[in-house]
């Protein structure tokens, strides 16, 4: 089976913007790597079902998305959307409510979008978060990623002020009353929640752990159920996770780590929702920033930064844990 890979880089080195790339699961390999659009450091990628793919571009002055149609190559844009400022660093697009949002660690702002027919884009309306942290890296607030609750809610998260605020959002992408904030402990520094049934999964990027939330749809109030490591005890230099998914069957979650630069592994309580680490595996390279599985869940596909390479693991079938096919 080929499934296509579409590859976002920070436009350095030889990296000249979005890459398209063939993965055979029946070879576990990955080939015909080309260019496929031309954008400003493109590091994170949405793609809707309408198959148009919404890309963070970073011009000189200017940061924000610039969008295009995959169904030929290489991709053709269709719009862009800049402000003066830096770049978001992640984008998200919701195709049942026909938006697309967007969230600026820089400057603390999550950004609302409608698509149009055709696939670009309407900006409907922003918020500016404010404040701050215990840490040096949270000297400010850094918004850093956006999704929708199982209730309708759209979660926002902001690392540096350790606090995920829920709003309600109007079908027209309009923020109209903040809900609910929940408030981690000082320098957990949240960079992603991942909901799923009445549980909440929030990754710590500054404090390398996953916490386990309970969360009640109907009053929008959460509980900290569980806090689990996803570095090695042993493991005493800096680190900072990067990616975090889980298996679509919800029976194992993924996280990497920057710093010891591996992949672990957890085994999910269906019952319970609580994790339990059963690997800890290198991601084959420097700086695992981000991942994903395949669609027939038999590999994940790690990305390391620094190292400029692509890794490819098969996950066991016996125990699901991971190893490196190349």
């Amino acid at each position: 089976m080929i499934e296509k890979l579409i590859i976002g880089t920070y436009s350095r080195e030889k990296a000249q913007g979005i890459y398209s790339a063939d993965f055979d699961s029946d070879r576990a390999t990955i080939g015909h790597v080309s260019l496929a659009a031309d954008a400003g450091s493109p590091t994170y990628l949405a793609l809707s079902k309408a198959n148009t793919l919404y890309a963070i571009h970073q011009g000189k002055n200017q940061g924000g998305l610039r969008v295009f149609t995959t169904q030929s190559k290489p991709f053709t844009k269709i719009d862009e959307q800049l402000l003066f400022g830096p770049s978001p660093v992640y984008v998200m697009v919701d195709d049942d409510r026909k938006l697309v949002v967007t969230c600026n660690y820089r400057d603390g702002t999550a950004t609302i979008y409608h698509i149009k027919s055709g696939g670009g884009l309407q900006r409907t309306d922003s918020f500016h978060h404010e404040g701050h942290g215990v840490l040096p890296q949270q000297q400010g607030p850094h918004v850093h990623y956006a999704t929708f609750t199982p209730g309708g809610l759209l979660a926002i998260v902001d690392l540096g002020t350790d606090e995920i605020l829920l709003f309600e959002v109007d079908k027209s992408g309009q923020f109209t009353q903040l809900v609910t904030t929940l408030k981690m402990r000082s320098g957990f520094g949240p960079k992603k929640i991942i909901f799923l049934g009445d549980k909440a999964y929030v990754l710590g990027e500054l404090a390398s752990q996953v916490a386990v939330l309970d969360y009640d749809a109907i009053e929008h109030v959460f509980q900290q159920r569980q806090l689990i490591s996803t570095i090695a005890d042993s493991w005493l230099n800096s680190n900072g996770c990067g990616g975090m998914h889980f298996s679509n069957d919800g029976r194992f979650l993924y996280v990497s780590n920057r710093g010891e630069n591996s992949i672990a592994v957890f085994k999910r309580n269906v019952a319970d929702g609580s994790l339990i680490k059963i690997q800890t595996i290198s991601s084959g390279g420097d700086f695992p920033r981000e991942f994903c599985l395949d669609k027939t869940q038999r590999y994940l596909i790690v990305g390391n930064h620094r190292s400029n390479n692509i890794v490819v693991f098969s996950r066991d079938e016996k125990n699901w844990q991971t190893q490196s096919t190349q």
